[in-house]
């Protein structure tokens, strides 16, 4: 132990050295390297379909609603393409995710109320608000499991009325989902 008055003991300071880099790319070791060397096996790689919505449409916070992605990349879910029916499943979980959010808030809400002075009829209102977010988050897990039945059933099935029925279905499945919840 070293006496209250006197020096610390250990490395003495050091100040530190400004760095030389200005840019990310100063330290990448390959950034030397040209794109010419890569050329060849860029051209090679198979073009995949962008799922993401094109600038000029609006988007929520969320993304596309799922039927919107559905009308924009309909031949590539006809086509049964893996990535496209993924990014269906993915939209509605996610506005399934967003609606579960609004419940819950709704219900911490609710349970402030009574410290926070709401009326009656303002109790009310919020508990009409928790069944909609209910309400919507079980008709995004009923598309959900439509969407799997469809994609595990319906291009084995040979019988055309049966295809019929499975595609109504569907489509009675998307036009039920709710919107995106509006702000708070």
């Amino acid at each position: 132990m070293s006496p209250v008055g006197s020096t610390p003991t250990g490395f003495p300071y050091q100040t530190q050295q400004p760095n030389s880099y200005n840019t990310v790319a100063d330290l990448d070791p390959y950034s030397g390297l040209s794109n010419a060397s890569f050329s060849n096996t860029q051209s090679q790689l198979p073009s995949q379909p962008q799922y993401s919505a094109p600038a000029s449409q609006p988007q929520t916070q969320h993304g596309d609603h799922p039927r919107m992605f559905v009308q924009k990349f309909k031949t590539e879910l006809e086509q049964w393409d893996a990535a496209a029916w993924k990014q269906v499943m993915l939209r509605i979980a996610d506005l399934r995710s967003a609606w579960e959010v609004r419940k819950r808030d709704l219900n911490g809400a609710l349970e402030g109320a009574r410290f926070n002075g709401w009326t009656p009829g303002e109790m009310q209102q919020c508990q009409a608000m928790i069944k909609e977010a209910g309400d919507n988050v079980d008709t995004c897990h009923a598309s959900e499991f439509q969407l799997k039945e469809v994609l595990s059933g319906y291009r084995h099935s040979t019988d055309p009325a049966s295809k019929h029925r499975v595609r109504d279905a569907l489509n009675a499945g998307l036009r039920s989902l709710p919107e995106y919840p509006s702000p708070l």
